[in-house]
């Protein structure tokens, strides 16, 4: 009888630690792809920065915000094309961040 018992105990333990361990690997797989989304993400996000303040720099966005606000316009303290790119930067990695939020709620059950 005491030896029914044990067993049945071991069998038991045995099994949790099985969904334990099934449960550990599948967090650690999503974190994995999380961050992998994230690292892509800065990646393509710092390109398109870069990309958008070349080719506005190109057009003369700068001189052109510049031009509107005139000589008795307020001083900019920063480059308009820079913190156009820098908008363009986080929206696209908000946007990442967003969409793995998205991936995640549907690949998980309900």
């Amino acid at each position: 009888m005491v030896a029914t018992l044990l067993i049945q105990a071991w069998d038991v333990l045995v099994e949790r630690a099985a969904a334990l361990l099934d449960t550990v690997g599948r967090t650690g797989l999503e974190l994995l792809l999380a961050f992998v989304v994230l690292v892509v993400g800065r990646i393509v996000a710092s390109l398109l920065a870069t990309l958008i303040r070349t080719v506005l720099r190109a057009a003369h966005f700068n001189e052109a915000v510049r031009g509107i606000f005139g000589d008795a316009g307020p001083a900019l303290r920063h480059e308009p094309a820079m913190l156009a790119s820098w908008v363009v930067r986080w929206s696209i990695l908000v946007l990442a961040l967003w969409f793995e939020e998205i991936e995640q709620a549907v690949a998980t059950p309900v």
